[in-house]
């Protein structure tokens, strides 16, 4: 794993003057995790873990929740919460039970009905990078765009990123071309079921070949 001052030693030599790369490595990071985004990667996924109270209806989201991927369940069950369709549904509910329903606002998952048990709440999300502050950060994703990072500080520089929002755009879109260059050949899955086998032991002379 990299850490920040790998990305500035490696381009060190190549910006002239004396300059803060926090920032420029931050944009840089946000541009490949909107792109990773874009296209559902598991690299900018997390595992969800939210601790709900008995008789509660509330549990805080993670700090670095950017949005659920997928249906959240709850821990122990073999079905999935659903999101919540109107107002309707919530105000049926006036007692608290086993939750059906979830809702989303801002940092806040809120659940329908109230859980009568202390519950745990788990699926995955869309997680938002931490931003480098110190040398010693770790680089995230294992190392795989360190190099367009590194290129994208010298490019940032040298143009004149804030001169003309032509160089921004061209900028954000070297750096969406090398993302696209690597993740559709990581992020691969397998079928959402198994494909049944044809069963030979019906079939006639007839149906096979009419």
């Amino acid at each position: 794993m990299s850490q920040a001052k790998d990305i500035i030693d490696a381009v060190a030599h190549r910006i002239p003057g004396t300059h803060n790369l926090y920032p420029a490595i931050n944009t840089a990071i946000r541009y490949v995790a909107k792109r990773l985004f874009w296209h559902k990667s598991d690299l900018i996924t997390g595992a969800l873990s939210v601790s709900v109270a008995a008789a509660a209806s509330t549990g805080t989201l993670p700090s670095d929740f950017w949005g659920l991927r997928g249906y959240p369940y709850m821990n122990g069950k073999t079905w999935h919460l659903n999101p919540l369709p109107d107002l309707i549904t919530k105000l049926q509910y006036t007692s608290s039970g086993e939750p059906r329903y979830y809702q989303i606002k801002g940092q806040t998952i809120y659940l329908t009905p109230a859980t009568g048990s202390a519950i745990t709440i788990n699926g995955d999300y869309w997680q938002r990078t931490t931003a480098i502050t110190k040398l010693t950060d770790t680089m995230p994703w294992f190392e795989m765009f360190d190099d367009v990072i590194q290129e994208f500080l010298i490019q940032w520089y040298a143009v004149g990123s804030k001169d003309a929002p032509q160089n921004i755009a061209a900028l954000q879109g070297y750096v969406w071309e090398a993302v696209d260059m690597i993740v559709p050949f990581r992020d691969k899955t397998a079928a959402p079921e198994i494909i049944e086998a044809v069963d030979w032991s019906g079939m006639t002379e007839e149906s096979m070949y009419g």
